[in-house]
């Protein structure tokens, strides 16, 4: 048998898995839906035990395969014509919360330490069962500390943009905001100008927005810290 064959077949099969596009084994529901990332990686450990038999029969090494093929994953971007899973597993999760924020229909719940649907018929993002403890894990276990690093470093451009946006709002309105300022003390005017300010439901909404990003942020640095401590506890 030829050694470097059989490596060169096994990480090819590891990234047809991965990266086959679209991605039917990673999205569900016509595209809607990314795979839960617990069942995803559970689907590849599945494959991973299979070439793990190998070892009973010729002499090779499959975990220094699937740590090279994995570590190429969990960064934005590869030498291969189709998405990392960090990338696919960041912008999915990114857009969902980013658009169901803003429309209303999902928010943080401190007390559950996840997000949920303000109603249960929401379509399109079942948000508790996405960013529940568990589910984090089984991502930051799947992407590692390169992937959610990844995630944190777009979270945080979304962010920016979100406060230039902000600013820009709040230039808009600089006059009335000094007026605002100068009559804090008396509800008449301060009622007034009130309704007069521009775009205000827009800075609002952004504030939220913010705010979540970061709440999911600190989640998923929280799920990382978890796994890492069990990985290497020391």
């Amino acid at each position: 048998y030829n050694q470097s064959f059989i490596c060169c077949i096994i990480t090819t099969v590891l990234n047809m898995f991965l990266m086959t596009s679209p991605p039917q084994h990673i999205f569900q529901e016509g595209g809607q839906q990314i795979q839960l990332p617990s069942i995803m990686s559970h689907r590849l450990v599945g494959i991973m035990d299979v070439f793990r038999q190998l070892e009973s029969y010729i002499t090779l090494d499959t975990s220094r395969i699937f740590t090279i093929s994995l570590l190429q994953h969990t960064q934005p971007q590869e030498n291969s014509p189709g998405p990392t899973l960090a990338s696919q597993y960041t912008i999915w999760y990114l857009d969902k919360l980013e658009e169901h924020i803003k429309s209303g229909e999902v928010c943080f719940a401190p007390l559950r330490k996840c997000f949920v649907r303000k109603h249960q018929m929401a379509p399109n993002f079942n948000a508790e069962l996405y960013t529940n403890i568990a589910e984090l894990q089984a991502l930051a276990k799947m992407l590692g500390p390169y992937g959610i690093k990844y995630m944190g470093e777009q979270l945080m451009e979304r962010c920016e943009r979100q406060v230039h946006e902000m600013l820009s709002i709040v230039q808009e309105n600089k006059e009335l905001l000094i007026q605002l300022r100068a009559c804090t003390m008396d509800q008449f005017p301060t009622g007034a100008l009130s309704k007069s300010l521009k775009r205000h439901d827009q800075f609002m909404a952004s504030c939220i927005l913010v705010g979540a990003l970061f709440n999911f942020r600190r989640l998923t640095l929280a799920a990382l810290k978890t796994v890492v401590a069990k990985r290497a506890p020391f």
